[in-house]
């Protein structure tokens, strides 16, 4: 005797997808446990994914494929530039840089803005320890 069941192939697929989906979400990486500052998880996309802003400038800022080095972009520009830039973009065609008005809060901007110091302080401090060694 031969049983049919309708809706095998259902079943089947509806175990993929709900194996897929737990892999998926399982496997999905997190900050680590020692990146803690709100505009470091922000640029790095841990908060919004679609304001990563390593994905463009670089994981340590220095710049990449899509967009220019930035660690000095607070120190030569001003916090208001660089919030406006952040906010409402910059430039034009595929060189432009992307608003993120719409993605982020004006407290995370003022977080990224805050982070981006960060680097502006480390770069100010090893080049004091250089100058100090020399």
């Amino acid at each position: 005797m031969i049983m049919k069941i309708p809706q095998g192939n259902t079943v089947i697929f509806n175990w993929h997808v709900i194996f897929l989906s737990f892999f998926l979400f399982a496997c999905e990486s997190g900050p680590p446990p020692e990146m803690t500052a709100p505009g470091a998880l922000i640029y790095y996309g841990f908060v919004n994914q679609d304001a990563q802003c390593s994905r463009c400038h670089g994981d340590d800022g220095q710049g990449g494929m899509f967009g220019p080095q930035i660690r000095d972009a607070v120190a030569k520009r001003g916090i208001t530039r660089v919030r406006d830039i952040i906010a409402n973009g910059k430039g034009e065609g595929d060189k432009r840089m992307p608003d993120f008005a719409e993605e982020l809060t004006p407290a995370q901007i003022e977080q990224v803005i805050h982070f981006l110091q960060t680097w502006n302080i480390s770069a100010s401090l090893d080049s004091t320890a250089l100058k100090a060694a020399h």
